[in-house]
């Protein structure tokens, strides 16, 4: 499982630096859940997290990868 984090701020950056040639977000199922989120950033539960953006949001625990975002 690893913890999921979602910044508008972040996809942008990413979109920006690849010319939106490569999507910046992945979706990602819900540990314990059906539910499916967009993310764009992971990190190992063990993990000191440090966001980077303000906007980050902690989404939770996800176990799961489904898609890449579009």
């Amino acid at each position: 499982m690893w913890l999921a984090f979602y910044s508008e701020k972040q996809k942008m950056n990413i979109e920006k630096m690849n010319n939106y040639k490569t999507y910046a977000s992945n979706f990602y199922k819900l540990a314990n859940s059906n539910k499916v989120v967009e993310v764009t950033e992971v990190v190992k539960c063990n993990t000191i997290v440090n966001n980077k953006f303000d906007d980050t949001i902690y989404l939770g625990l996800v176990d799961k990868w489904v898609s890449v975002g579009k």
